[in-house]
C-alpha cells in the first residue's frame, strides 16, 4: 500500500514537472523548479519505495495463449511456391 501511495505521488510530481514551461535562461526559476521536481520524482521512485517497481512487459498481454502460435508463425519457413517446409 505504501508503494502504491509513493507511485501516485511520483506520478503527480511528474505531471507538475511536465506542465512547467521553461523557455531557456530568461526564466531560470522555472528551469530550477522543473529540475527539482524531476529529481524529487526520481528519488521517490528509486530511494523511498520499499520494493522495486514492477517493470512493464509489452508482450505480457495474453502471452500464454498466443506464445505457441506466434512462435510457429515466426519460425515458419516457406519453400518454393510458398509451400511450408
Amino acid at each position: 500500500m505504501f508503494n502504491d501511495d509513493v507511485e501516485v505521488l511520483t506520478t503527480q510530481i511528474r505531471v507538475i514537472e511536465e506542465r512547467i514551461v521553461d523557455s531557456g535562461a530568461s526564466h531560470m526559476r522555472r528551469t530550477v523548479a522543473k529540475e527539482a521536481a524531476r529529481r524529487l520524482a526520481y528519488r521517490l521512485e528509486y530511494a523511498v519505495r520499499t520494493r522495486e517497481k514492477v517493470k512493464k512487459d509489452v508482450f505480457a498481454e495474453d502471452r500464454e495463449l498466443e506464445e505457441s502460435t506466434f512462435m510457429k508463425k515466426w519460425f515458419k519457413k516457406e519453400g518454393v511456391n510458398g509451400v511450408a517446409n
